[in-house]
């Protein structure tokens, strides 16, 4: 997001923004300054600030925010987590958004760096399954990735040791088991060393 501000617009914002955007103008030139800026609330859901003076009088701001990707429990308080499972801030009325959740096991924390290119590749996979329906994400060192399907009943589980293979393997099954009319009596489908595992619900 860019901002240009005039004269006049500046003189339009709120007393607090205004100190906030001349301490960030200031952090430019004062590296110490910049840490301190980005303290509180705003540093929650702001990842980075640039400003740049236009001649003559204006100034552009750019702003990069922070984006919402999971709802994880935190000492017992709900939070937005980005794409790679950092907290941004708490879940509240004032700023509701429905997300699925991010649920971290033990051994799930290693994993975490992988887990904006697998949030993407997931999306990109063209799955036969609606991808808006997922209701928690889960991360552990037992089963990897496992995502759950809610109005399906399904959960699709990845290794985590080349999943991007695993990833493609379980897009051709799914494919195959939509085709063939047995996708909807599936319960899991399980992706790890080249295989892939159908559970149905009389095998549970």
């Amino acid at each position: 997001m860019t901002i240009t501000l005039s004269p006049s617009k500046i003189s339009e914002l709120p007393s607090g923004m205004m100190v906030w955007l001349l301490r960030t103008m200031a952090a430019t030139r004062r590296p110490s300054l910049k840490r301190r800026s980005f303290r509180g609330v705003l540093r929650k859901w702001v990842a980075a600030v640039a400003v740049k003076r236009r001649l003559p009088d204006a100034f552009e701001i750019r702003i990069r925010e922070r984006i919402p990707a999971f709802w994880m429990l935190k000492d017992g308080v709900l939070h937005y987590a980005d794409n790679r499972g950092r907290t941004i801030a708490p879940v509240s009325v004032g700023n509701f958004l429905s997300l699925p959740t991010l649920e971290i096991l033990p051994g799930g924390e290693e994993l975490l760096p992988q887990m904006d290119e697998l949030s993407r590749a997931f999306q990109a996979a063209h799955l036969p399954v609606n991808m808006a329906s997922v209701s928690l994400f889960r991360v552990s060192a037992a089963k990897g990735f496992e995502v759950f399907i809610e109005n399906r009943n399904l959960v699709l589980c990845i290794a985590a040791e080349d999943w991007d293979t695993n990833l493609r393997r379980l897009s051709l099954v799914l494919s195959d088991l939509a085709r063939r009319g047995e996708l909807k009596t599936a319960r899991e489908v399980w992706a790890a060393d080249g295989n892939v595992w159908v559970v149905e619900p009389q095998d549970v």
